[in-house]
């Protein structure tokens, strides 16, 4: 028989079991399991009564940053802290679990007004903004929550995941540090972007992705003096697709490092058939443009350079394109890279000048040789009194740093003709030509230049 002790150890044991099963570990808070459990009986709740069931889900902005650079105990320390917060903010009849990373989901139980959710929100990345002072470092990270809410009428517990998922992503692409309520329109965007990652995983496993061309010329002789190398792919109906479809979804899957380095090798493969054909100047460039993660990758050196030894390309034939967020992360190591490429030869530009920030900072601190003018200054040149301003100081610029000038967006002849007189060197655009494959690249773009010239 049983004694009392026996049955009270038993009880413990079986409690602390049930603690593992349903806890994380780490913070403390409800684990994926009892979450979903919990929005189970929420879902029962709002059977009966009607009110409204809403779950966030919450993704520190940043966080990856500090783990690089304090250490998994910094982060691990963090998340506590921060499950704390949220604890302090929500009520008790409410759940905040962690899912895994830095990654919080909470349900806020069947309530009526959707204006508290707004107010909770806000309260939450306000809390988590502030200051935490971890082991001697004080650390600022702050917060994107996305937020859906339906009743049992009209949503599932499988649906309101799913569409609060879809509400973070856009809170990230908005800035970060905000949050997003889920609404239709969202709704199809959301769709869009899940079958946009199907047809970029198709492609990666398939092979469909292919390079164009797009010219650069000299602007006072007339001359092709180089290409930019421009990724797209074919989905499953032959369709071409663009890089602003699908940019972002190799960037968030990682798969941006391979799809990267392929662009790097086919575009120096593809230099090098020229040359081989003389179809191309030896002094003639390629622009690759090189997104931030492929440059916080390790072999992005090992990459570019190993394709140049593989096709005998001379690294001064390459110009890597690189805009200011690739400058935002981890500088030190970004500068780093860039010097070991400089020293090797590679040239870099800055695209899309102007339409940042810290654009005179980053000309001062990293080794450009060329920056390249934003269109939305170029279109309106020859109508925009500002455009026209904006463009001939970012000339004089670049020419008293000892850059070149490269004016892109260039449609018609007479801001070519302005373009001229303020002292561009290169520029590419409708006028010169559209990106095209390699077959017709060369051919087509010389007879351009040669009519243009007569």
């Amino acid at each position: 028989m049983a004694t009392f002790a026996d049955i009270t150890e038993r009880y413990i044991h079986q409690e602390r079991l049930r603690h593992v099963a349903e806890y994380d570990s780490l913070t403390g808070l409800a684990n994926r399991y009892l979450f979903q459990d919990r929005l189970k009986q929420a879902f029962f709740t709002s059977e009966r009564e009607g009110a409204e069931v809403v779950v966030m889900f919450l993704d520190l902005d940043g966080f990856k940053i500090v783990n690089d650079s304090l250490g998994h105990a910094v982060g691990d320390k963090l998340l506590k802290k921060v499950g704390e917060r949220l604890l302090n903010i929500l009520r008790r009849v409410d759940t905040v679990a962690r899912f895994g990373g830095d990654e919080f989901v909470i349900l806020l139980n069947p309530q009526e007004k959707q204006l508290a959710v707004a107010e909770v929100a806000s309260k939450i990345i306000q809390s988590l903004a502030q200051t935490y002072q971890i082991e001697g470092n004080e650390i600022c990270v702050t917060s994107s929550i996305g937020i859906s809410g339906g009743t049992a009428k009209n949503a599932s517990p499988e649906k309101l995941m799913k569409q609060a998922d879809a509400a973070l992503y856009l809170a990230k692409s908005e800035g970060k540090n905000n949050f997003q309520l889920f609404n239709e329109a969202l709704d199809k965007e959301a769709k869009k972007r899940v079958f946009m990652a199907r047809q970029t995983r198709s492609a990666l496993r398939h092979n469909r992705f292919f390079l164009e061309y797009q010219p650069l010329a000299n602007i006072r002789r007339k001359e092709i003096v180089g290409f930019e190398a421009l990724v797209r792919f074919n989905d499953e109906l032959g369709r071409c697709v663009y890089p602003g479809d699908f940019i972002a979804i190799l960037e968030e899957s990682g798969a941006i490092v391979e799809a990267g380095n392929w662009v790097i090798d086919e575009a120096c493969r593809q230099l090098s058939q020229w040359h081989a054909q003389q179809l191309f100047p030896l002094d003639g460039f390629m622009s690759i443009n090189v997104s931030p993660k492929q440059f916080l990758d390790d072999s992005l050196l090992d990459s570019i350079l190993g394709s140049c030894e593989r096709y005998s390309i001379r690294p001064q034939c390459l110009t890597i394109e690189v805009t200011e967020s690739v400058l935002i992360d981890k500088p030190a190591k970004i500068q780093r890279t860039m010097s070991q490429l400089k020293e090797q030869g590679i040239r870099f530009a800055l695209d899309d000048f102007g339409t940042g920030y810290s654009s005179l900072t980053y000309l001062q601190q990293y080794p450009f040789d060329h920056l390249k003018i934003d269109k939305s200054f170029v279109a309106n040149l020859g109508s925009d009194e500002n455009s026209a301003k904006i463009t001939k100081s970012i000339i004089a610029l670049g020419k008293s740093m000892g850059l070149t000038v490269t004016a892109e967006g260039v449609a018609d002849e007479p801001t070519l003709k302005i373009l001229s007189a303020y002292g561009a060197d290169y520029y590419q655009g409708y006028f010169l030509g559209r990106s095209t494959i390699a077959d017709t690249a060369i051919a087509q773009f010389n007879r351009a230049l040669a009519a243009a010239a007569n």
